[in-house]
């Protein structure tokens, strides 16, 4: 007689538990509270819960049983109650008799800003720190004690500017994404380089040392421009990333450069030919638009750029600003063309 089958399935490697703990940042007076999971969860478990406690002269931690879990627990979890305090933990779990155990878990952190024993100070006080920039931590036990230690960190930077034009005058404003103090603002031109599709920064003149404002005010002929600007902070000094490109415009004429418009005339409706002539002391032209619904493009993109002339064989309806950049660095008069849609009469 045979009785009923019966799967076995035997596991060549010992598993090895998973531990959360809640919560992660700790206020003064909370508790945490940690959960050890086995991988294939079933009866008969005990549970062993530990701290990690660093030894930085051999670079390594060591696990410290806590006290009052020697012989382990039935349940899966233990809540830790005293100061919140930045701790370490990890656990494991075994069963049967003789009991066979599983692999430790990984580690798992808790932080916490309630000061202990250790205390560590940052210099610059910064309350945002980015990737590159030199500070120094520096760690020491109230009232004297260790003298070796290890440090742990973690760690996007991102600059915008704003130019404002009103009247002869235009105003940029330099804005860091996490604004804090400290922190010193570079103002740049963009040159265009129309023969290698490109713009140079040229910091603006007398701007050279950077200015404790976030804003820089820029007097004189209200030309077409572009604008960009940097930050930064620190001895050595640590630079954010240059900001976006940001155009003003103007219909006043440069008499190094101008655009001229053929025909000239207020209104231009969807599939009429356009040309938008670049004259100034250039041989090297390049046509530019900016719209609502796109970044700014070059005339191979919607025209044909003849020489210093774009041609736009049938206009599309797009409403936007149109400019010339010369091979010498300069900006035309910015024109607007707005497109309207063609209409025809109808008779009864």
């Amino acid at each position: 007689m045979w009785s009923d089958a019966l799967k076995l399935t035997v596991y060549s490697s010992k598993p090895q538990p998973v531990l959360t703990v809640s919560p992660l940042w700790l206020s003064r007076g909370d508790s945490v509270t940690l959960k050890c999971k086995v991988e294939h969860p079933s009866a008969g478990w005990r549970f062993y819960w530990y701290k990690s406690v660093p030894k930085p002269q051999k670079g390594i931690y060591i696990r410290r049983q806590i006290n009052g879990t020697t012989t382990g627990t039935v349940q899966d979890s233990y809540i830790i109650h005293g100061p919140a305090y930045t701790a370490a933990f990890r656990c494991k779990a075994g069963r049967g008799n003789p009991e066979h155990y599983t692999l430790h878990s990984g580690r798992k952190f808790v932080w916490s800003r309630v000061i202990n024993g250790a205390v560590v100070t940052l210099q610059p006080n910064w309350p945002k720190i980015y990737s590159g920039e030199m500070i120094t931590l520096t760690c020491e036990i109230k009232n004297g004690g260790d003298t070796e230690w290890e440090y742990t960190s973690t760690c996007p930077h991102c600059v915008s500017i704003v130019a404002e034009s009103c009247g002869d005058s235009v105003t940029l404003k330099c804005k860091v994404e996490h604004p804090s103090a400290g922190w010193r603002f570079y103002w740049y031109k963009s040159v265009p380089k129309p023969q290698k599709g490109i713009y140079i920064r040229r910091q603006i003149n007398g701007t050279t040392n950077g200015t404790v404002q976030d804003s820089y005010i820029i007097h004189g002929p209200a030309y077409t421009a572009a604008f960009r600007c940097k930050a930064g902070r620190g001895n050595p000094e640590h630079y954010t990333l240059h900001s976006g490109r940001k155009f003003v415009w103007s219909r006043d004429f440069n008499s190094a450069a101008s655009l001229k418009l053929i025909p000239n005339k207020a209104q231009y409706v969807v599939s009429e030919h356009v040309a938008l002539s670049c004259q100034g002391n250039s041989t090297e032209w390049r046509v530019m638009r900016f719209t609502e619904r796109e970044p700014i493009t070059h005339c191979s993109g919607w025209g044909k750029m003849i020489g210093s002339t774009c041609d736009i064989h049938r206009l599309t309806y797009t409403d936007g600003v149109y400019w010339c950049e010369s091979g010498t660095g300069e900006f035309s008069n910015a024109v607007n063309i707005t497109v309207h849609r063609m209409f025809h009469d109808t008779f009864l």
